[in-house]
Order: C-alpha cells, then sequence, then structure tokens
C-alpha cells in the first residue's frame, strides 16, 4: 500500500512542476520593451548565479494590461505586458523580486509542501475513510499561507538585492512605491483584508515591512546561494513550459 502511495505522490510531484501561463505572445525577443527587461534581469543574473549563462534564464511575456509578473522556477520569467510599461526603477524593482523567488527556491518549495499535505491525507485516508477529501480543503488553506510567507522573503530578498546592485537600501522604496499603488487599488474595490486562500500579503503588510527594512530597524534577508547547476536542475520540468520563451542569450538582440 505504501509503494503506491509512494507512486503516486512522485506523479504528483512531477506534475505540479513547471507550471506556466498559457498567454505568452509567441515571439517576446521582437517586443519593444524586451531590450529593457532583458538588461535588468541579467543585471540579476550576473549578481546571484556566478557560473550562469545568459540563455540559463529566459523570459515570458504575458498579453495582459494587468501589472504583474512571476517565477516559474528554473529560470523562467514571466512579466505582463502592462509592467513592461512601469518606469525603470519600478520595473528593476518587481525583476529583483521575482529574482528573489527563484534564488530562494520558493516555487519548488511551495510545490512540496502541497505534496506534503496530499501525502499525510492520503496515508489519514487509508484508516479513517473519507479523510482523503479534506484533502482539497486543507491543501489550498496551507499551500497559500505558505505563499504569502514567500512574498514577504521575496521582498526582503529583493531589497538586499536592489542594495547590492545598485549601492542603496533606499532603491526598495521603488517596491513600496508599486506596493503602494497595489494598496491604493485594493482600497478603492473595498479589499481592506487579507482572505485565507489569498497567496499575497496585504500590500499593507508587505509595505511596513520594507519601511522597517529602509529604516534600519529590520535587516534584509540574505541572499541564498545560487547557481547553474540548481537552475539545470529545476528546469529539468523545462518541457512542461511553453515554447514561447525567448531562447536567445537574454542581453542581445534576437532576430
Amino acid at each position: 500500500m505504501y509503494g503506491k502511495i509512494a507512486a503516486i505522490l512522485l506523479v504528483l510531484v512531477l506534475s505540479g512542476c513547471g507550471a506556466a501561463p498559457k498567454n505568452l505572445i509567441s515571439s517576446p525577443a521582437a517586443h519593444p520593451q524586451f531590450q529593457r527587461t532583458a538588461r535588468t534581469l541579467i543585471g540579476y543574473q550576473k549578481l546571484v548565479c556566478q557560473d550562469c549563462k545568459p540563455n540559463d534564464w529566459k523570459i515570458g511575456i504575458m498579453r495582459s494590461d494587468k501589472i504583474n509578473a512571476a517565477s516559474g522556477g528554473g529560470g523562467f520569467f514571466y512579466v505582463t505586458e502592462g509592467a513592461l510599461q512601469l518606469p525603470d526603477d519600478e520595473l528593476d524593482a518587481m525583476i529583483a523580486h521575482e529574482v528573489a523567488h527563484e534564488i530562494a527556491g520558493h516555487n519548488a518549495k511551495r510545490q512540496l509542501a502541497s505534496v506534503a499535505v496530499t501525502g499525510v491525507f492520503m496515508v489519514l485516508g487509508a484508516f479513517v475513510p473519507g479523510a482523503g477529501y479534506l484533502n482539497h480543503l486543507a491543501n489550498p488553506l496551507v499551500t497559500r499561507a505558505y505563499s504569502r510567507e514567500n512574498e514577504l522573503e521575496a521582498d526582503s530578498i529583493a531589497a538586499a538585492l536592489m542594495e547590492k546592485r545598485h549601492g542603496s537600501i533606499g532603491r526598495a522604496r521603488n517596491l513600496m512605491t508599486f506596493l503602494e499603488g497595489r494598496s491604493a487599488a485594493r482600497k478603492a474595490k473595498g479589499e481592506e483584508g487579507t482572505g485565507l486562500f489569498d497567496t499575497h500579503p496585504h500590500p499593507e503588510e508587505r509595505i511596513v515591512q520594507l519601511r522597517k527594512i529602509i529604516g534600519g530597524s529590520q535587516k534584509a534577508a540574505a541572499i541564498p546561494s545560487y547557481s547553474r547547476a540548481e537552475t539545470q536542475q529545476a528546469g529539468q520540468e523545462a518541457a512542461d513550459q511553453p515554447k514561447n520563451t525567448s531562447d536567445c542569450p537574454l542581453y542581445q538582440k534576437c532576430n
């Protein structure tokens, strides 16, 4: 019985990896804002991964006017067309945040947390009939709470990255500017609190942490170690990633 459970969990691990947006443009390198985005991303790649090659990281551009970005793990990054309209400083801050997710391995850790919860309820279900169904409720609660913790950690790591790259912790204010806009938008919609199923903390919670870091009352998180080997290992799921990410070196123009 436990052998079957282990096999099922392995399938869950593999099927949960490599999730990526579906609404990607077909030729990201041809987008007029690609080069600006690539230069920013490659600047952080050089900072955190001494043995990485530019093509180890990929950029996908999502068709959306909303301002958003994501790290898919394994060196895959996604930005919306709306985010590409941000001023340089705010785009830099957003990319630093996504790089923080990448080097901290948040994507893989979140998947493992989900699999662990599923495993617990599968084993419990073998002894308590119907207990396995509780996974459908517990799993989102656990993984999304974990995601909220990841977001706060990514903000803190991003502050450290911006300080290291630009020489001033004050650059984290650009991330605050972005979050203040998100906070104002939520207030305008009457969304004051954070729900149990939210994957992100309320922007105000993130702003408070950044203020403390900039003011010196809280230290920014240490920058995690990261290597090309980690990128390649995580990137083994690349077959599940959509193909319309840039396959050219990030700092070069692709025809």
